[in-house]
């Protein structure tokens, strides 16, 4: 876990700062778009905007399953519809990567 923290670090700043990232398969998700259809500016995977707020955008087709990680250092697993999906709740996300599909 400790690793994929690192990597999702790495790939949050790299998302913030608008650079494209690339991971193997079953690492935490790429800032890239997969999809024709979707824009040119969207941000698949975590992300946060300007105000702080955390969402996790989906690319894909299909329904996937999500681990979240909030600030007190807890975490959630939920399944997620393609588009974006708002994390926080009663707890602030640090950060949510891809798991399987659902």
């Amino acid at each position: 876990m400790r690793k994929n923290r690192r990597l999702g670090l790495t790939i949050a700043f790299a998302v913030l700062a608008g650079v494209t990232t690339a991971t193997a398969a079953g690492a935490a998700p790429s800032s890239t778009t997969s999809t024709a259809s979707q824009s040119a500016n969207e941000i698949c995977g975590y992300w946060e905007d300007r105000f702080g707020s955390s969402f996790y955008t989906h690319c894909g087709k299909t329904d996937v399953a999500i681990r979240t990680i909030y600030q007190n250092g807890t975490t959630s697993e939920g399944c997620v519809a393609p588009g974006r999906t708002f994390l926080d709740g009663k707890q602030k996300a640090t950060y949510a990567y891809y798991i399987y599909p659902c």
